[in-house]
């Protein structure tokens, strides 16, 4: 079963969302030159216009369920957003050999998105495995990098406006269902899975 959260983004695919698509739909920026440039994530949410009050989705593993055994998360989300209104699904994960629980929450606000961003790139916030999006963008964190997807056109705006700053190491890449180079997403979800069974 597959779980699409952005145009043909499917959040189940053992490859990250970045590598789902091709270049021309997709920007990279490393943690380690946000942190260097103050300011720079502010300029990025300004480039992708997310005002404070634009909404946005996210969906993300809640939990991990095998042999009738659920080890939930530890999200903390409610730190950072007001949670009104979510919906589960669990899907079977031939590679986890488990069933996942991706939770999808809605109209989260866009400056409690930033605050989120700031919070885990100072080493506050745990880790997830979490996409943000709305019609025009999705948004992807992890403790490395802040992957942008969207349409040829505002990806091209994107990589003009910040053309000094955006990581081109997988330039050439082309999507195929995952990267050698870039698994340490599904080795995270093997890690816990093999914890589950132990």
């Amino acid at each position: 079963m597959q779980l699409k959260i952005f145009h043909d983004i499917d959040i189940t695919d053992p490859a990250p969302p970045y590598f789902q698509v091709d270049e021309s739909r997709r920007i990279r920026f490393c943690l380690t030159v946000l942190e260097k440039n103050p300011g720079l994530l502010k300029k990025i949410f300004k480039g992708l216009e997310l005002e404070s009050h634009t909404k946005l989705d996210c969906t993300f593993i809640s939990a991990y369920e095998s042999d009738g055994i659920e080890q939930k998360e530890k999200l903390h989300l409610g730190r950072r957003f007001a949670i009104t209104n979510w919906k589960e699904s669990r899907i079977w994960n031939d590679d986890l050999e488990c069933t996942c629980v991706y939770t999808t929450i809605t109209n989260l606000s866009a400056s409690n998105l930033y605050n989120y961003m700031i919070a885990l790139m100072r080493g506050h916030q745990r880790q997830l495995y979490i996409c943000f999006y709305n019609e025009a963008y999705l948004l992807y964190e992890s403790s490395d990098v802040l992957d942008i997807l969207s349409s040829e056109t505002n990806i091209r705006s994107l990589k003009s406006l910040f053309k000094v700053h955006y990581d081109k190491y997988h330039l050439e890449y082309k999507p195929s269902g995952g990267d050698e180079n870039d698994q340490s997403d599904k080795r995270n979800l093997q890690q816990t899975s093999s914890n589950l069974s132990t």
